[in-house]
Formats: C-alpha cells, structure tokens, sequence
C-alpha cells in the first residue's frame, strides 16, 4: 500500500506510540462488552420502559473508555506540543468543527433535559461529552498522525478489530452467540452478578448479528464503514499477502454486512462501494479479474447467507422498497380520519361514522355521530357493540398498575386509555400516562413508518426547527 502524501521527512518524524490512545479507541473501545447497572432517574426514567434499573452491557462503560481514552490522546498531544516535535497543522476543516461544537454545546447547556444532552439515553450513551470527544479525537487525528506508518498502525488495529467483532458476527449468525455461553457471561459480568448468568438472555431474535454494538443497526453502521475500506485496501496493495488478508477481511466484512439485515447498512455500504468503483475506475479495470472473484465472492456470500434464513436477507433488503410504497395512514388501511382524547371521551372519527367512548363516574357507555347511546355487550372484559357500523372496532376492559384500562383494537393496531379521575390517559409504550395533544407535522403523511419510523421523527421534528433557530 502506498500513500504518497507524506514526504520522507514526515516519515521520519513522531513514534507510533504517541498514538496509542488513538489505538485503543479504534481497536478495544468497539468491542467493549461488560455489565454495568445503573439507576434510572429523571427524562432516563420517564421516557424508559418504565423499569428503574437498567442492565446496560454495550453502551454505558464504551462512553467511559472513550472520555478516557480522549483525555489520554489530549495529553500525548500537549506533551508532543511542549517538547516541542508537534506543531498543529493550519486546516479549513477546524471552522466546520468548530461550528459544530459550539451548536452541539448550547443545544446540550439549553435543554430541557440535562441529564440526557450532557450523557445520553439509556442503551445509547453519546451525549454532549462523547460528541465532543469525536471532534477531540478528529482534531489529534489530523495533527498526530503524520506519516504513511502512523497511518497503517491504526488501520491494521481497526481492522484486527473489525475482524474479532466479523467472527463474532458469523458465530451469531448460526446461533452460536458467545455472549450466550456460559464462557461468554462470565466474561461480561461482574462478580456480583454472576448469579444472574442464567437469567440473562439478549432478546433480540434468532441470527441476530450485533457483534459487540448491542443492535444489528449498529452492527450495519459499522460494517458499512469497514467493507469499503477492507475493499479499497484490497484494490490498491500490491503486497500479495496483504492482498489475500484484505479480501478475506473484506468478503468477511461482507458477510456482516448482509447477516446483520441492517437496510441503513447495505444501503450506505453498497452506496460507498459503488463510489469508489465511479472515482477509482481506471485502478478497479486495471485489476477486473480480481474484481470478478471478489463480485462473485460476494454473491455467493449473499446466496449462502439468504438460503440460511430462507430468504429473510432478500426481504429485509425488499422492504426497503415497499416502505416507501406502502401507506399506513389509519384512514388508507382502517378508514379512520382521526381520534381525539378528551377529559372524560374518545372520539372516533371515521370516513363513515363517529364513534365516541364516554366516562362518567365508573360507567363507561358509547354513542353514535348522534349522540345516541349504542347498545354494548360486555362478556370476560371484552365489549361487543350490537351496531354493524361499528363491528371493525374491538374494546377490551382490564386493569393495569391500578387503574381501569379500555383498550381499543382495529385488526393488527391496538391503543390503551386509562380511566382516571382526571378522565382519559393515553399509555405510552412505557406505560406512562399521556395527555394526547396535538403536533405540528410536515410531511410523510401515511409514511411514518418508513425507514423503521424514522419519517414520523422527521414530519414531527421539522416543524420544531422553526422555533428554535
């Protein structure tokens, strides 16, 4: 591999070892795996799952090794500075850093939320500091690492890395999770906790691959990052050795790629892959034949991998598409135009009819668009309405934690309402009482769900902008 933009000058000047902060942070902070149980309070609670403590294995002590590992790479590079062998480069790219900072520190100073911007959510700790530490870890980046040596040392550890959690992802491919042996949970517990080996199960599914990053989306992020660069490194060593070790990294990086069914992944993965071939043309043809092999390689990781889930792989990459043609607007699939949350009444509003559900003291009756009162059967707490109007609506009566629960059934969709003296609850996912208000929203409208619900984010969030910039 040969990267001429480093003169013999610069390849004589600073050792590899002044980047070993850099090292760990690419190379062990990615496979950190290790029981930490923390105490849910403030927004962490009251937006969780309603739990007061969370088993956090993947996310919270990687936080904790990245804020160290950066505060080491800070005092390489001032000891570098004030023996004087570094200088800090003069770079454009500080000001869009920069920008980027100062936003991301009055967004975190200025939240509601404090405990939140400044650390994280739970399960997803990248808060104000760990955001900080990302443009920390760039700007020594750029200023530490100065020549072709300095270069393949972290490339040659991101990669012996990549390639532990790549063989971890194809043993959970096959359902041999490590994490799930009774090796794999000593090695991720605590002492203390060991009496739970047993209890521990991660309940993300069968063929499940997330390597050490807790989520297949996570696992498809990175692998989208690892697969074009193994491929490139491959295209362009002349080492015949390396040659090998990087196209066996790169089909295993593939693999991963594919078996996690990350669509984010493959999307950007294929994305920057097919860049390269447009911007590295002229190299790639040079070198076809082995671009064949490595083409039919993948294919046949694909096939194989796909023929493993009897075509899951294939419908995952699908539904990218039917995503973006499906409609799931209550009125496209259930005719319905809206619902509205009233202190003691839900109002059904549907293309043929209104349907309200009303409280008064501990009776709960239903009347028609009229006002009339329907006649309602209630049998092991189900309500059955004897009007054919209504017959696609179910209502179930239960308790819950207390409170009287209608719970309100339309074919595969389901909504719970608590029966309090205040009237009307909405029970969020976390089962936390909710006053249903209404949202500004632009856009994406019977498209929420796409891009697993990241349109209803965006149609909720763009309207948002406008008050606070």
């Amino acid at each position: 591999m040969q990267l001429k933009a480093y003169n013999k000058k610069s390849e004589r000047s600073g050792s590899w070892h002044s980047l070993i902060p850099l090292i760990f942070l690419v190379a062990v902070v990615p496979l950190i795996v290790f029981c930490k149980v923390i105490t849910l309070k403030g927004a962490s609670y009251a937006f969780w799952v309603g739990s007061k403590q969370n088993y956090d294995f993947f996310s919270y002590n990687k936080m904790v090794w990245i804020l160290i590992s950066t505060v080491a790479a800070i005092a390489t590079l001032i000891i570098r500075m004030l023996s004087g062998k570094l200088k800090i480069k003069k770079i454009w790219l500080y000001i869009p850093m920069g920008v980027y900072s100062f936003f991301v520190i009055i967004s975190a100073l200025l939240s509601k939320y404090k405990d939140v911007s400044l650390i994280g959510f739970t399960d997803r700790y990248e808060g104000m500091f760990v955001i900080l530490s990302y443009i920390i870890v760039m700007f020594i980046t750029i200023n530490m690492v100065e020549n072709e040596k300095h270069v393949k040392v972290l490339l040659y550890a991101l990669l012996a890395s990549a390639t532990v959690m790549g063989i971890l992802g194809v043993f959970q491919y096959f359902n041999m999770d490590i994490f799930q042996t009774a090796f794999g949970k000593s090695l991720i517990l605590p002492s203390k906790y060991k009496n739970l080996a047993d209890k521990i199960k991660f309940t993300l599914g069968p063929r499940t691959v997330y390597g050490t990053l807790y989520h297949y989306n996570y696992m498809g992020s990175y692998m989208a990052m690892l697969t074009p660069l193994a491929f490139v490194l491959f295209i362009y060593s002349k080492n015949r050795k390396m040659k090998i070790a990087f196209g066996a990294i790169a089909l295993l990086m593939a693999f991963n790629l594919f078996a996690c069914r990350s669509r984010a992944g493959i999307v950007g993965g294929s994305f920057a892959l097919l860049m390269f071939v447009i911007v590295s043309w002229k190299a790639v043809m040079r070198q076809w034949k082995i671009l064949i092999a490595a083409v039919l390689g993948v294919v046949v990781i694909f096939i194989g991998a796909n023929a493993v889930t009897n075509g899951g792989i294939a419908t995952r990459i699908g539904s990218i598409f039917w995503d973006i043609e499906r409609n799931d607007n209550l009125q496209a699939t259930h005719g319905i135009k809206d619902i509205v949350v009233g202190s003691n009444s839900i109002k059904i509003m549907d293309t043929s009819a209104i349907l309200t559900a009303k409280v008064s003291g501990q009776e709960l009756h239903f009347e028609d668009d009229k006002g009339n009162v329907l006649h309602a059967q209630i049998k092991n707490g189900e309500i059955t309405l004897k009007d054919e109007k209504y017959s696609k609506y179910k209502f179930y009566m239960e308790k819950q934690k207390g409170y009287n629960v209608l719970r309100m059934v339309i074919e595969n969709d389901k909504m719970d309402f608590a029966v309090t003296p205040e009237g009307f609850k909405y029970i969020a996912g976390n089962g936390v009482l909710v006053d249903p208000k209404p949202v500004e929203k632009f856009g994406f409208e019977g498209r929420e769900k796409m891009g697993s619900s990241r349109a209803y984010i965006w149609s909720r969030s763009l309207p948002l902008l406008k008050h606070t910039i």
